[in-house]
């Protein structure tokens, strides 16, 4: 970490690394998909690692936004940006932001707000390079800092080389909530330099800005205070912005603001709305969008939802609801690119109400773009967690040529039950089950792959389904309803693979079978056959 002289508004302290640990269970969901019911068995369902883990400090929301950084420290490999808004550090809700390596997970910046209740961090954003020294800069808002008494907000963008203020964008008279939307969208005006698109609440205004002076190009009002760059959607040359108010969202174009294309979240009450750009699924060059829908109202008897639509006319390409009423499903969405290896971008989708293993513990899931499949799901440890808060892509921190995904818990706590907020950086590693059932189901031959060599491997297997129960066998929680059946151990190879074979009752024939395997602390994903007579 480069060791600098404090700008006079904020401090930077170094911390020491913090060690990954991580505990989630997964399990398969229940869907709306594409106005159908369907069950998603995914053919490759994968576990995952921490890369890393990041702890805020007590009551600071640590989590509450992310966002890439690009490479702030020139390493090479992406860094992420974190915000904790209610962060307390010598006042009350002055907030603090850190820029986090990606490779490492070592801190290379952290900025504290000046202002009492100013908020800083209420939105972070990666920007590039801003003024071509070759290091990625980066912007914090901190929404609620006083300009005048009529007047709330601040956006500051930072040099990555050396934390210095490049620009200091505020509020104008009577404009509150400034910097409640921020975004580089990239270069909007063909000058080579990426700008700057920043939200206010009060009123709904997106101000688009260059990057290479701060000049203001032009102003969009009445469709939302939130700025997502969603890339170049109509394929004009010209990167497009998302934005919603609470009944519609948005795409407009980074040309002149005009709406390009715009869609309803629900048409009884106002809800929480994201839309973001996946990436292009069918080929045709146009990127995709996904969209959260979750309720804004508590006690709303709306569910949740999620759709994918086509970049080139809005139609519908995927579509989600959630399961459960309350779980706030839909209310955080990002495209990650390729996380399955599959060569097609997915998405995640945040729940943080989720009511497993105990209330608002939260979970995500992710999104397969070749069939819009689950890819992975992934609960919060402990009731109250808030697992799915914010969640974001990240680039390929690993360098094993899949993109990883970043996750909060806004309200994780720690052992003495304070909260802090815990931010986490996952690879999607593929310990994975293939199936041969032979025609009719006489024998099954399971292939496993992916996991810890030569070492003992159980397979554990059910017609019943999907319930979490505790294996004494692996000293860990399985997906499988009892009552199930165990078959090994089998020591893995040094690949860390094994082969099961077992045969058929006959009395199983047109049965769902569900397998799992797992080492000691180490359970695989479960994966579906079906047995036909």
């Amino acid at each position: 970490m480069r060791t600098l002289t404090s700008p006079n508004l904020f401090e930077i302290i170094p911390v020491g690394r913090l060690s990954p640990t991580l505990e989630v269970p997964m399990k398969r969901s229940f869907f709306w998909f594409a106005s159908a019911l369907v069950w998603m068995l995914h053919p490759t369902l994968f576990a995952q690692e921490v890369l890393h883990r990041w702890a805020g400090p007590t009551s600071a929301s640590f989590g509450n936004t992310l966002a890439p950084a690009g490479d702030v420290d020139g390493d090479g490999v992406p860094d992420l940006l974190v915000g904790g808004p209610s962060a307390d550090v010598g006042m009350s809700n002055n907030g603090a932001a850190a820029v986090l390596s990606g490779f490492d997970g070592s801190l290379i910046y952290r900025l504290i707000g000046s202002k009492d209740g100013g908020e800083f961090g209420s939105a972070v954003a990666g920007v590039g390079d801003m003024n071509g020294d070759g290091w990625d800069d980066f912007a914090v808002a901190a929404k609620r800092e006083e300009v005048i008494p009529t007047s709330y907000g601040k956006v500051r963008v930072f040099s990555g080389y050396d934390a210095g203020i490049l620009f200091e964008f505020e509020a104008g008279l009577g404009v509150d909530l400034y910097g409640y939307g921020l975004c580089s969208p990239g270069d909007l005006n063909g000058d080579f330099i990426p700008d700057l698109v920043i939200g206010s609440f009060y009123p709904f205004t997106l101000h688009f800005l260059s990057g290479a002076d701060g000049s203001e190009f032009f102003t969009v009002s009445d469709v939302g205070p939130t700025a997502r760059a969603l890339g170049d959607v109509n394929l004009d040359g010209v990167p497009d912005i998302g934005t919603e108010d609470h009944e519609h969202a948005y795409v407009l174009s980074g040309v002149d603001g005009a709406v390009l294309l715009q869609f309803p979240g629900y048409s009884t009450e106002f809800a929480n709305l994201q839309i973001e750009a996946v990436g292009d699924l069918n080929g045709d060059g146009y990127p995709e969008l996904v969209l959260g829908c979750s309720p804004l109202t508590f006690g709303s008897t709306e569910f949740g939802f999620v759709k994918v639509f086509s970049g080139y006319d809005g139609s519908l390409v995927f579509q989600y609801q959630e399961e459960t009423e309350g779980d706030n499903f839909g209310l955080q969405v990002a495209g990650l690119g390729d996380v399955d290896g599959d060569g097609l971008p997915d998405w995640i989708v945040g729940a943080d109400a989720t009511g497993y293993p105990g209330e608002d513990a939260g979970a995500v899931w992710i999104f397969s773009g070749h069939d819009g499949g689950i890819v992975n799901h992934l609960y919060g440890r402990h009731g109250g967690d808030r697992m799915g808060w914010a969640v974001s892509g990240i680039g390929d921190l690993d360098l094993d040529g899949r993109n990883d995904v970043i996750i909060s818990s806004k309200y994780e706590k720690d052992l003495l039950g304070n909260f802090f907020g815990v931010v986490r950086a996952l690879s999607l590693d593929p310990p994975f089950l293939s199936l041969i059932v032979d025609r009719p189901a006489t024998q099954v031959d399971v292939r496993a792959y992916g996991f810890r060599p030569l070492e003992d491997l159980w397979l554990f297997y059910t017609i019943q389904g999907f319930k979490p129960t505790y294996e004494p066998l692996v000293a860990a929680t399985l997906w499988l309803r009892e009552p199930k059946f165990a078959a090994g151990p089998v020591m893995t190879d040094a690949q860390g693979e094994a082969t099961f074979s077992f045969p058929v009752d006959p009395l199983y024939h047109g049965k769902q079978l569900f397998l799992q395997a797992a080492q000691v602390g180490y359970p695989s994903v479960v994966t579906g056959a079906g047995l036909r007579p």
